[in-house]
């Protein structure tokens, strides 16, 4: 399994270190790159592994078994060259196999595209021109940076005085305070040498403002002349971003005709319109890029080809399930890999329960024994206190200076929450899209400028946030209403996908909790978590007791709760006094949590796995003929331009919102659900693992036999080998 999956990621590997521009050729030579390690013979035909395609290859992560496996040189150069060698010898069998088993086919590139659908010669185009795309924009980022590295922080009104800056930065956000301490008057005499005067609060002329963005200048007043920098205020950091829905993972469509594939246009194609075009390093990038590839003797057409490959191998890797596995042997194999699930699961968990709610902190789709319940899982959205607030708070708290009891502590707590704002974020920012309502003076402006006015439109995609500073009642009675829409849907699934959606919206758009934001975790809802785990009573939590409480009374409650029912024991969850409205959120001291029930696990044996139920469909779901017990990832929702809306009053600049209905979450009768991220059963989530672990298996046994049967087939080049080592290590 090693071998092979080292065999397949090198290519990803080598198009990573071209593009990064690296000088991976230790000797600058075309004919020194291409000297070969290491030749590959299959019947009448031949390959072979060149000087730079080991070293891309070693500078990718070679030194990772040098430094962190131990190995020597000469021993990870010999690995690297030989899992090269093994992919050139499988595509060549690949080739061989694919073409009715006879040597009567071409070494170039035309060759493995007859051999290939045109869908897949589609995806490696597109593969190949999004991997160009993205080494464009890194360049772009890189020469943005060293642009503004190079850009002078002070400005100077005489050559022997100016102001300067002792503060790490002369960049702004909105509505910072600017210190006057951070700045120095600095004088130079005849001699060259220098020094620093402090400014006092009588020189300073003008101090900007940071309520809007911009250049602006602080102006101060040295022996009866001016004199001044150059400051920048920005926008507030935008929140992590909903990652856009885009297309699905690409997958092999059997039902695909030739005709019904358009085969895009190349990367170096002279009718490319790259998504970069626009920027003004545009150019530079290009150029950037293709001396990258030069100085690597390489090009477009070496990374399609390698595209190519890869798809030649997964093509050939459905041959081969095809070619031995007919769909009732598939069929027997997903049975007997439900009985050995269920028998390991129930196996693992009686010998150690503790093991159970481990595992139900990772990957959950796979368990198929759930022996405990009560457990549950949540999404938060946090309210949260201001640094000053929490400063305030922590003088009320045991060893503070106005500590009198915990009880004390508590009401402060409560009163603070109502001081609370929260920033609101822009579902359609675009950090790269320079919004066309920015006006100036100059007509003939296109781009970024210093004299834009602020765009007026509240949800222009230039800006980060609809509102800022917006009291913490009003932002929880705009999730109520929408949280109560969506709980107002009769049908059990489609109220669950509804409510999930807004609770994903929302956190979005006001969340601070940055654990809700992981994508290492299965926490996070960017990295299509389920949320926290909320564990039953009696089991250890390791949240503040007022998180556990809630969470426990809504899991309990069911999937998609998010209110208590109830004002009873209103202290468990933070508060001071009985509020007077059902109990739907928690305070901490944090600030405020609102939590929606995300999933909660079933004990899919207990169904009956070789029923039918387990690989239910959505619209079995949506009809109410399947129980969503079966369900072990519930999809997302599609909602395109059916959001709320923001609006803001001209005259007052209130911001106002227009929540969701019912019907936001329908068209045409039909509940909006993507077609990319989809809901899945356990029966699903079984067979798709099963045909996946069938055809992996299958393929590292020929492909351990086309290794065997073709040893002597691989001729290496030993001497130069060494030589190489010997070159890097030093």
């Amino acid at each position: 399994m090693k071998k092979k999956f080292v065999a397949i990621l090198l290519v990803v590997l080598v198009l990573a270190t071209v593009f990064a521009g690296c000088d991976i050729i230790t000797k600058n030579d075309e004919r020194v790159s291409k000297k070969v390690l290491a030749t590959v013979s299959f019947g009448e035909h031949t390959d072979t592994v060149t000087r730079g395609d080991v070293l891309s290859s070693f500078n990718s992560y070679g030194y990772y078994y040098v430094y962190y496996y131990g190995y020597t040189y000469e021993e990870t150069f010999k690995l690297l060259t030989k899992s090269l060698a093994q992919r050139k010898l499988l595509v060549l069998y690949a080739k061989y196999y694919l073409n009715g088993k006879s040597m009567s086919f071409g070494n170039d590139i035309a060759s493995v595209e007859k051999l290939l659908h045109p869908q897949e010669v589609a995806h490696a185009v597109d593969a190949t021109n999004d991997s160009f795309e993205e080494s464009i924009k890194s360049i772009i980022e890189d020469l943005e940076k060293e642009a503004k590295a190079n850009q002078g922080s002070t400005t100077t009104d005489d050559g022997n005085v100016k102001v300067i800056s002792t503060a790490d930065s002369t960049e702004y956000k909105v509505g910072d305070v600017i210190d006057i301490n951070d700045f120095q008057i600095e004088i130079t005499n005849d001699k060259g040498e220098t020094e620093t005067k402090e400014i006092t609060s009588d020189m300073v002329k003008e101090i900007p403002s940071t309520a809007t963005t911009g250049k602006k200048k602080l102006v101060v007043t040295y022996e009866g002349k001016d004199y001044s920098i150059e400051l920048t205020v920005k926008s507030l950091d935008a929140r992590s971003q909903r990652p856009t829905e885009g297309e699905a993972d690409w997958t092999y469509d059997e039902t695909l005709g030739d005709g019904a594939v358009t085969i895009p246009l190349k990367w170096t194609d002279k009718d490319f319109v790259s998504e970069h075009k626009d920027s003004e390093y545009f150019e530079k990038a290009v150029a950037k890029l293709k001396k990258n590839l030069e100085t690597n003797y390489s090009d477009y057409e070496k990374f399609y080809e390698e595209q190519l490959e890869s798809m030649l191998l997964s093509h050939f890797q459905r041959q081969l399930l095809a070619d031995n596995f007919t769909s009732e042997q598939i069929a027997a194999e997903l049975s007997k890999k439900a009985a050995l699930e269920v028998a390991t699961d129930r196996e693992t968990y009686e010998k150690l329960a503790s093991q159970y709610a481990t595992d139900l902190g990772s990957d959950v789709t796979g368990i198929a024994v759930h022996p405990t319940e009560g457990y549950g899982y949540v999404y938060n959205i946090l309210l949260k206190f201001s640094d000053k607030q929490s400063a305030e708070l922590k003088k009320y708290a045991s060893g503070g200076a106005y500590f009198s009891s915990e009880e004390v502590y508590k009401q402060v707590r409560e009163m603070l929450t109502n001081e609370i704002t929260v920033n609101v974020s822009n579902l359609k920012y675009t950090k790269e899209l320079d919004c066309d309502k920015h006006t100036c003076d100059n007509e003939g402006c296109i781009g970024d400028c210093d004299k834009h006015a602020e765009c007026t439109d509240v949800n222009c995609p230039d800006r980060a946030y609809v509102a800022t500073d917006v009291p913490v009642q009003t932002v929880l009675s705009w999730i109520r209403s929408d949280l109560e829409a969506a709980a107002s849907i009769e049908n059990a699934y489609e109220r669950q996908m509804a409510t999930l959606e807004v609770a994903t919206e929302w956190l979005y758009r006001v969340n601070d909790d940055p654990g809700m934001f992981a994508t290492d975790t299965y926490n996070g809802v960017t990295g299509k978590g389920n949320g926290y785990l909320i564990t039953p009573e009696g089991e250890k939590s390791t949240y503040v007791d007022e998180f556990t409480a809630l969470g426990r009374a809504l899991v309990k409650k069911g999937l998609g709760s998010f209110d208590t029912g109830s004002t009873e024991n209103a202290s468990d969850f933070g508060f001071s006094t009985t509020p007077s409205e059902n109990i739907w959120y928690c305070i901490t001291d944090y600030g405020i949590h609102i939590m929606i029930v995300s999933f909660i696990p079933h004990d899919f044996a207990a169904f009956g796995l070789d029923g039918e139920k387990i690989f239910a469909t959505e619209e079995e779901f949506n009809a109410g003929e399947t129980p969503m017990d079966y369900i072990v990832k519930f999809g997302t929702l599609n909602m395109a331009d059916n959001y709320g809306t923001f609006s803001v009053d001209a005259e007052t600049g209130e911001v106002s919102y227009t929540g969701l209905t019912k019907e936001s979450f329908y068209k045409d009768g039909k509940l909006l659900a993507s077609k990319v991220n989809k809901s899945q059963t356990y029966g699903e989530k079984l067979a798709e693992t099963n045909k996946s672990n069938l055809t992996s298996d299958l393929y590292s046994r020929i492909s351990a036999n086309v290794f065997d049967e073709n040893a002597d087939s691989i001729m290496f080049d030993d001497k130069k080998l060494k030589k190489l080592a010997k070159e890097n290590e030093k």
